[in-house]
């Protein structure tokens, strides 16, 4: 039995089915990165994994809590949500905050006392490099380092799953390598993580498997290396293709 078993999940838009019939399942501390072109349900896939969208049908179970998109109570939410943490493109930090105290609201939240969570927030801001920023609002902080502290807060919560939503797509390219060394520094760590991308040679070395979507559908699925040099199917292969010559991947085998 998986950690996470994704069944028959269907999600629409205005009739425009998004999801359609997922199954997938999730190995407790693997790294699942999702790729696949714009449109082809990955966010959406990623936010029914948090319960952002209410699945219209199929299930969700993560350790011993199952989701039924057809019967979900609030009580099933919250007691599933509370074992889940999600960071988002834009960061969606608390504006009226400073770096420290946008990680220690949701502790205190959670019944956290003043001590823990201070704790836990100094830890976290020391293990992302961002110590000396505690007491800087967002508006004075960089787009890598408010990344940083999203990631940090996620982290506070301990969750069971955590999920990233390209986390790095608002950064300057500059800014890009900050958030991605922290991302593989919680992946050593055997964190589950389901995280959406369009950083190739990040999936290639932090993924243990790589799930390639379109329409909705899962196309191929497999190990980095198997996706990257050797997809099976025809549309796997075309979409390696233009990365390949994009972000020269025939080199990825030898600098990983």
């Amino acid at each position: 039995m998986s950690y996470i078993e994704i069944r028959q999940l269907k999600k629409s838009f205005h009739n425009h089915l998004v999801l359609d019939g997922l199954d997938l399942d999730i190995e407790e501390g693997e790294v699942v990165v999702l790729l696949g072109p714009s449109g082809s349900g990955k966010t959406t896939f990623l936010r029914c994994l948090n319960i952002l969208e209410r699945p219209d049908s199929g299930t969700i179970k993560l350790d011993q809590t199952q989701i039924d998109g057809m019967r979900l109570t609030k009580m099933k939410r919250m007691t599933y949500q509370k074992q889940t943490a999600m960071v988002f493109q834009h960061y969606a930090l608390f504006q009226n905050k400073n770096a420290l105290e946008n990680i220690t609201t949701p502790l205190r939240a959670r019944g956290a006392s003043k001590e823990q969570a201070f704790a836990t927030a100094n830890r976290l801001l020391e293990e992302v490099g961002l110590a000396h920023r505690a007491q800087f609002y967002p508006h004075a902080l960089s787009g890598g380092q408010q990344q940083r502290i999203g990631i940090a807060r996620a982290l506070a919560l301990e969750p069971k799953l955590m999920l990233f939503d390209e986390p790095t797509s608002a950064l300057d390219p500059e800014l890009v390598q900050q958030v991605l060394v922290v991302l593989k520094k919680i992946a050593q760590q055997k964190q589950t993580m389901v995280i959406v991308t369009h950083e190739m040679r990040f999936a290639y070395e932090v993924a243990d498997r790589i799930v390639f979507m379109e329409h909705g559908k899962i196309v191929e699925q497999g190990s980095p290396k198997q996706f990257f040099h050797s997809p099976q199917q025809e549309r796997t292969k075309a979409f390696v293709a233009k990365f390949r010559t994009q972000l020269n991947l025939t080199k990825l085998e030898d600098a990983v």
